[in-house]
């Protein structure tokens, strides 16, 4: 995955977002089975309802450092509500 340079725009939310659904990090299920999100859900502009996974490992162990850090500013600058521009 390549890391998008802030400030982030839809598209580039939707890319993370949608690499984190598909590696099974992300969801929006409130319990087991933390299902992924759909093809709707992708790119809707709902980041904030997006929760990590519990439990939830990569393929071959931790996530690197940078995912760990989009991850991480995904959860915590994303819910803040603030505007993101679809340029």
């Amino acid at each position: 995955m390549t890391i998008p340079s802030l400030p982030l725009n839809q598209s580039a939310l939707t890319a993370i977002e949608t690499w984190f659904s598909g590696q099974g990090f992300l969801t929006r299920a409130a319990a087991a089975p933390y299902t992924l999100l759909t093809a709707a859900q992708l790119g809707d502009g709902n980041w904030a309802e997006g929760e990590p996974v519990p439990g939830a490992t990569l393929d071959g162990g931790l996530l690197t450092q940078n995912q760990a850090g989009v991850l991480y500013n995904y959860i915590l600058v994303v819910p803040e509500d603030r505007p993101v521009k679809a340029w």
